[in-house]
């Protein structure tokens, strides 16, 4: 896994310094070739139940939430790419399930969501590589942060994984929730400050 991480860091600075179309549709490919296995096990684990022509809409989705991936990717950003890239997946996926107005039936929560650990990086912060007390101090906060998230609902916790873990646009976290990108933006806006006012007061605690 290690080693498929670093292929895939030295192929997306290829395809950032490429010099012809040619060049970067070749890096393109071949990065997509890497992960191509998360595309079948996503659409597997979210369209269970779906049938055969289902499935590849499904597929076609899970294909364009990687490409998304490949294109969407900061390397040293501090989130590794199959993270990254998962959450792409199921976003795109998610999004394609609700436009045939069938999710429900082949998952019964948000858990496909629920998954933080790269949200609450980007919360916080990138990575800080500096004083020990600076990387203490972020520690903190991101310990703070996932006490806080912890106490949220599943939908507030999958829409956070949506927009600062798989780092999907508002249009696309809306058609993943079945929403519309307004009611994206008022919850986000409501979580974001539930999770301030949590911190907040824990830190008054403290």
């Amino acid at each position: 896994m290690a080693d498929r991480e670093y292929d895939t860091r030295i192929i997306l600075r290829r395809i950032g310094s490429a010099k012809t179309p040619r060049a970067r549709a070749d890096a393109v490919e071949r990065c997509f070739a890497l992960w191509q296995n998360l595309i079948g096990a996503t659409v597997r684990r979210i369209g269970a139940g779906a049938s055969h022509d289902e499935l590849e809409d499904l597929t076609g989705a899970a294909r364009l939430g990687l490409i998304q991936a490949i294109e969407g990717y900061q390397v040293g950003f501090g989130t590794r790419f199959e993270t990254y890239a998962i959450g792409k997946i199921r976003a795109s996926v998610w999004a394609c399930a609700h436009e045939m107005h069938k999710p429900r039936q082949w998952c019964s929560d948000w858990s496909e969501f629920a998954e933080l650990d790269d949200a609450q990086t980007t919360l916080v912060g990138s990575r800080c590589d500096g004083a020990p007390y600076e990387m203490v101090e972020k520690q903190s906060r991101h310990d703070a942060l996932r006490r806080a998230v912890g106490r949220l609902e599943t939908r507030d916790r999958a829409l956070l994984s949506l927009r600062y873990g798989a780092r999907s646009t508002v249009a696309l976290t809306a058609k993943a929730m079945g929403i519309s990108p307004t009611r994206v933006s008022q919850l986000e806006t409501r979580v974001l400050a539930r999770l301030k006012g949590t911190m907040d007061t824990d830190n008054a605690c403290l």
